[in-house]
């Protein structure tokens, strides 16, 4: 193990402007929350005290690790292979890197690259001494290389670019590095060149790596590659930088302190301190006190408040003595992300620590032995660099959103940023919620790495209900209650429906406004929250009604209830002196007689509201009929309706004495009486454990009465008229009418036609008799006919000609220019033919005359058309 002999230091006073607006040391940000080291070993900070944890990397110098901006572990390395978060070898590393990085005191620096989140710039120093491999001499001749790697590959478990692999920048340098952050929006790479005697700090800014350096006289030269720096630290001011030289051919040793512009990365004022010799060295967090280790692992401090080496010497006090072993221990010190320095004694298995390292001398509590590494781990000489991150926001954005009465509210992140990330990994600038919470979103703008927290609190809508009160009386209340976790003051108004203030109330718990009648109130309120909303309650009448109905039961009435509304108890009176408190009861009544029955029915209130019912108990059980007639005329039907106390196991009918017992269920009887008289009708019920019951009614038959008024007849017109008559005698309780209207026993008939009387018995029975009275002389003349002697309608001739009643009869038939074509007297004959003198006559209309004389002296003349068709 190479061990330093001198120490030298560098330190540059910032502007306030500079490191106010700086403000986040680079030990405690999340990307150096976890360090991976030593053989194996590593430790988490993310609890905010130090975790043991195991790793598959054997460092025997330096290494480095990052995290993401949540502080959890992406990968690590000591520059030349690269494992990622799972331990595994990324595949681009297993060969290519630089070799020899592993061997140098600080081999490896991760610098995240600008505006490209995701992405590292992995910069790799080799040993710059020759190390014996079977006999021979290799040497990493201090070749500084770089190599990205992008955390999108590998299926997302980062891997090196292939193009951009162990890019050569320099060689021939020491075997010292460190990266801090600029003030240009930019990270300074800062590397030793012992050959050229210069600091060489490469810039990084957005559009790149510049690969020409700014270069700074160190007053460390030497023309043998063979020398080395054991350490070089940026204070975290980042205005000073110490560095530790040692096993110097033609140089002597010391402690060097140089100031540090980081705008320009120009390294100047050249301070030694100590001339003895020192293997590590660290800075404390408030940057003004410095930290050395010897070789025998002794730690000392120094006082930098003064700008004079010899005072700064003067106040050269020992922390803690080491102990020399061997192997030699761990020659490191270094800043915890819980701003303690961290180092040990040996290469065992525990690190010490110096619990306040800005308090001067012993009062800065060296302690050791506080943190024990895991299991088959240990420490080599080195722990690991930092991550250099660019300045981030001096202040974190917080945001606090109340979201009034919805479920969702849209977050909207700086649009003039780049590259968004969420903490749920979304990339989108804006993002919905449906929860209260804290959303985090990263982003970035120029060189500024930004953090803005969202306080989302969603408030629910308040709830409303109304308290109903009872009937007629205004207990009514409506009331209102915030939300779930809803804790703001709240001014409740209170107004009616016509605009009416009732109440204004200051509550962070709800309220309820009592003595409301029913009706439609509104509810305003305004919240510490910055919410506000206006809410209704709308009070009903009450909706409660007790009400029941009777069912029959064979021997038991079932009382049925049929309330409405939130009632909670019941009181039943029967009116017999019994009660009840069931919901529906059934009772026995043992006598007949009307009862009152009633019911209280009481709400959770309380309220009352009561019903009443009056119950018929004719028997116990009961049965009956009706009927929808009980008086009626022989062969009529009568409808028997039964009626019974429910339960019946069967029904028994008998229509009339020596009839037979017919059985049936409840449905209607219908019978009809031929006999006049009395019939006494029976309805036996039977029930299961109940008495059979029956039930009589007398149903009366009456006879229709007798009509007769003779004989149909015959009447020749403008002759003597004949009487028609009832031939029976009446009793005065019946009732004639004739169809002529007539109320008389006889009517004379002049005219032919069918006569009706109709007579209505005393009990409404009703019988009739017609005759018809025919015409005895008449002549029946067609309007049309078809002589085309096909055997029908071929001849013109008055039909149905009586010639008994007939005296003397002629026909005439003219054409329709007046023309006489047939004549004829004959009572009987074919008529006319259609002809004249042979030959057929044109279908048309024809004029006919007919003068006809009847026996009782009448005479009819008829003229008229007859149409005559072919």
């Amino acid at each position: 193990m190479k061990q330093g002999v001198c120490l030298w230091v560098l330190i540059l006073l910032l502007p306030c402007q500079v490191s106010c607006v700086y403000g986040q040391e680079q030990y405690a940000l999340p990307e150096n929350r976890v360090w991976c080291f030593g053989e194996n070993a590593g430790l988490d900070f993310n609890g905010g005290s130090p975790v043991p944890i195991t790793t598959n990397m054997r460092a025997p110098e330096n290494a480095s690790a990052v995290c993401d901006r949540q502080g959890q572990l992406l990968f690590y390395t000591f520059g030349k292979q690269v494992w990622d978060r799972m331990g595994n070898v990324m595949p681009n590393t297993n060969s290519g890197m630089p070799y020899w990085a592993h061997d140098a005191i600080q081999g490896s620096v991760i610098v995240p690259v600008p505006d490209s989140m995701g992405k590292y710039y992995l910069f790799s120093l080799e040993s710059a001494v020759g190390t014996v491999v079977n006999g021979d001499t290799i040497k990493g001749n201090g070749r500084f290389s770089y190599s990205v790697v992008n955390m999108a590959l590998n299926n997302g478990m980062g891997d090196v670019e292939p193009e951009r692999k162990a890019i050569p920048l320099d060689s021939n340098l020491s075997e010292c590095m460190v990266a801090v952050p600029g003030d240009r929006c930019n990270v300074w790479v800062i590397v030793h060149s012992s050959v050229r005697g210069l600091f060489q700090a490469y810039e990084i800014t957005r559009n790149g790596l510049n690969a020409v350096p700014v270069t700074s006289p160190s007053g460390i030269s030497s023309a043998s590659v063979t020398i080395y720096t054991s350490d070089m630290r940026i204070s975290p001011d980042r205005t000073r930088l110490v560095i530790s030289a040692g096993n110097f051919q033609a140089y002597s040793s010391g402690t060097k302190l140089f100031d540090f512009d980081p705008a320009s990365g120009i390294l100047s004022n050249e301070m030694i301190i100590d001339e003895a010799r020192y293997a590590g060295a660290c800075f404390s967090p408030g940057s003004s006190k410095l930290y050395v280790k010897d070789n025998d692992r002794d730690i000392y401090q120094y006082d930098l408040t003064s700008a004079i080496p010899s005072v700064i010497y003067s106040t050269k006090t020992l922390i803690a003595r080491g102990r020399s072993t061997s192997p030699p221990g761990l020659y490191d010190l270094k800043i915890g992300p819980d701003g303690k320095i961290y180092t040990a004694a040996d290469r065992g298995r525990f690190l010490s620590a110096i619990n306040a390292p800005d308090l001067a001398g012993v009062a800065c509590q060296y302690t050791p032995n506080v943190v024990q590494l895991s299991a088959n781990t240990s420490l080599s000489s080195r722990l690991n660099s930092e991550v250099a991150v660019f300045i981030r926001d001096p202040v974190p954005g917080r945001q606090v959103i109340p979201v009034c009465f919805r479920n969702s509210v849209l977050l909207q992140a700086d649009r003039s940023g780049r590259q968004h990330i969420w903490d749920d990994s979304s990339v989108l600038t804006d993002r919905t919620v449906y929860e209260s919470g804290a959303y985090v979103v990263q982003y970035i703008t120029d060189c500024r790495h930004h953090t803005d927290t969202f306080f989302v609190h969603f408030f629910t809508v308040p709830s409303t209900g109304f308290t109903q009160g009872c009937r007629n009386v205004n207990n009514n209340a409506a009331w209102v209650q915030p939300g779930p976790g809803d804790t703001s003051v709240y001014v409740y108004s209170w107004t009616d429906s016509a605009g009416q203030v009732l109440r204004v109330q200051h509550s962070a718990a709800g309220d309820t406004l009592p003595g409301l009648a029913p009706g439609l109130y509104r509810v305003s309120l305004r919240g510490s929250n910055g919410c506000d909303t206006s809410l209704f309650v709308r009070i009903p009448p009450p909706g409660y009604r007790a009400s029941f109905r009777v069912d029959t039961g064979a021997c038991d009435m079932q009382f049925l209830n049929t309330s409405t509304g939130d009632f909670t108890a019941w009181a039943w009176d029967f009116g017999d002196g019994s009660t009840s408190t069931q919901h529906s009861p059934s009772h026995r009544y043992t006598h007949p007689g009307a009862y009152t029955v009633r019911l209280i029915a009481q709400t959770q209130y309380p309220c009352y509201d009561t019903a009443y019912a009056t119950v018929m108990i004719d028997s116990v059980p009961y049965v009956y009929f009706t009927t929808d007639n009980d008086s009626i005329c022989a062969g009529e039907a009568v409808t028997f309706t039964p009626a019974y106390l429910s339960g019946i196991s069967g029904l028994k009918w008998q229509f009339g004495a020596g009839t037979d017992t017919i059985r049936s269920g409840g449905e209607r009887q219908v019978r009809s009486f031929e006999d006049a008289g009395g019939h006494i009708v029976t309805i036996t019920a039977s029930w299961a454990g109940c008495p059979d019951t029956s039930f009589s009614d007398t149903v009366r038959v009456f006879p229709y009465p007798l009509v007769d008024i003779g004989s149909d007849t015959s009447i020749c017109p403008g002759g003597a008229s004949v009487v028609v008559s009832d031939r029976v005698a009446r009793p005065p309780d019946h009732r004639r009418r004739w169809n002529t209207g007539d109320t008389t026993a006889a009517i004379h008939a002049a005219q032919p036609g069918i006569f009706f009387l109709e007579v209505t018995s005393g009990h409404n029975c009703v019988a009739a008799d017609s005759v018809t009275v025919f015409k005895s002389c008449y002549i029946s003349i067609p309007n049309v006919f078809t002589p085309d002697g096909d055997g029908y309608n071929d001849y013109f001739f008055p039909r149905q000609l009586l010639s008994a009643a007939l005296t003397r009869f002629r026909m005439q038939l003219y054409n329709r220019w007046g023309q006489l074509i047939f004549e004829s007297t004959q009572l009987d004959g074919r008529g006319w033919d259609g002809k004249l003198n042979g030959d057929d006559q044109p279908a048309g209309v024809y004029i006919y005359v007919i003068e006809a004389a009847f026996a009782n002296g009448d005479i009819e003349r008829h003229q008229g058309n007859v149409t005559l068709l072919r």
